[in-house]
């Protein structure tokens, strides 16, 4: 059975009002009663209702089935955000997984995780225009964040790092995947 409380207030407002407005009062015995039914009727549904399929794991992306040009860079970023501090990461590896280059910041007055991993993104893009990397295939563990990027719509919140990203994108090859925790390893 449900959790009663939030019936029997609901039925005790109702009754409430019952008296105060039409002068009729109920008695606590049909106060419960009407609750207890109600919660009942209200299981009865639930049940009858189909439940959504739990959604299949994100399975791991196979690099060769992308169509990666043969000189693209993987850039795996990451970021740690608490109260209004985030420390930022990224590595480049090459096609085989060997560490070509790597990144960390350390940032002050960051006002969210997402906010920190769009931070970690845009510093990473940075590092790879330094390093003169053409082609990258950027992966990050953050799902909201490369869906933002990969659709154009930009959250308020992070709408200027994010068009910093847009901006840096336009200029080479860029590909955005979201890759879970699990697939991500820096060491």
């Amino acid at each position: 059975m449900s959790n009663a409380f939030p019936w029997i207030c609901w039925f005790l407002w109702i009754s409430r009002n019952q008296l105060l407005i039409e002068k009729r009062p109920s008695t606590p015995e049909t106060i419960i009663l009407r609750a207890i039914t109600a919660i009942k009727e209200w299981d009865s549904a639930q049940l009858l209702i189909k439940k959504p399929l739990p959604k299949a794991p994100i399975k791991p992306l196979i690099a060769q089935s992308l169509n990666l040009h043969p000189l693209t860079i993987r850039c795996n970023t990451d970021a740690a955000w608490k109260a209004g501090e985030a420390g930022l990461a990224w590595i480049f590896t090459d096609s085989e997984g060997v560490e070509l280059n790597r990144g960390s910041q350390h940032k002050d007055q960051i006002s969210s995780a997402c906010m920190a991993e769009a931070m970690a993104i845009r510093s990473a893009l940075l590092h790879a225009i330094d390093l003169h990397i053409n082609h990258i295939w950027l992966r990050s563990d953050s799902q909201v964040l490369i869906r933002a990027i990969s659709s154009g719509k930009h959250p308020a919140e992070l709408y200027g790092v994010l068009s910093d990203i847009s901006s840096i994108t336009r200029l080479s090859f860029f590909r955005f995947r979201f890759l879970s925790s699990k697939g991500i390893v820096i060491g």
